[in-house]
């Protein structure tokens, strides 16, 4: 499977004006072919921050920050018969702020 970038509506930083939007959804959309065992994602979320993942609708899990990382690197196993071989996928980040 090749690269492919997440997509989202861009954002203004709420922060700076004491304005909070809620959370961030990002999607990438891929054509399986198959042999796809796993996905490997890096999610930057600011400290004590957090994200989580589906495949397809199907629930992954979440992951939660620390007051002192900011930056997360997972490896999502995709569970048996979630993928739609030749078709459209799509891994859906919910990332809160």
């Amino acid at each position: 499977m090749g690269l492919f970038h997440l997509q989202s509506a861009c954002k203004a930083p709420e922060g700076n004006y004491s304005f909070y939007g809620g959370n961030l959804i990002f999607r990438g959309h891929f054509t399986a072919s198959g042999e796809e065992t796993s996905i490997v994602i890096a999610v930057q979320f600011g400290f004590a921050g957090g994200y989580s993942a589906w495949l397809n609708g199907q629930f992954l899990g979440s992951v939660q920050g620390s007051p002192s990382v900011s930056l997360s690197n997972n490896t999502w196993t995709i569970p048996s018969g979630s993928l739609r071989i030749g078709q459209d996928n799509v891994f859906v980040i919910v990332q809160g702020v």
